[in-house]
C-alpha cells in the first residue's frame, strides 16, 4: 500500500505541482485484517483518497469487472 501511495506522490511531483496532505483519518477496522483510511490532499485542486488495506494473510481479494456504471 505504501508503494501505491509513493507512486501516486511521485507522479504528482513529476508534474511540478505541489500536493500536501491536509488530513488523515485513523485506520478504522472493517473486518479482521481489513482497514479503511480517508486522506484529504490539496494542491492545484482538492481531493479525497479512500484507501482500503488488506492483510494478505487474513484476506482474499477477488476483482470483478462490471462495465455497466448503473450496476457497478
Amino acid at each position: 500500500m505504501k508503494l501505491l501511495l509513493c507512486l501516486f506522490l511521485l507522479t504528482c511531483s513529476a508534474r511540478a505541482q505541489q500536493w500536501r496532505l491536509v488530513s488523515s483519518s485513523k485506520a478504522e477496522p472493517l473486518s479482521p485484517g481489513t482497514f479503511y483510511v480517508v486522506k484529504q490532499i490539496a494542491g492545484p485542486t482538492k481531493a479525497e483518497i479512500r484507501i482500503v488495506m488488506f492483510d494478505e494473510k487474513q484476506c482474499e481479494l477477488h476483482v470483478v469487472a462490471n462495465s455497466d456504471p448503473r450496476t457497478a
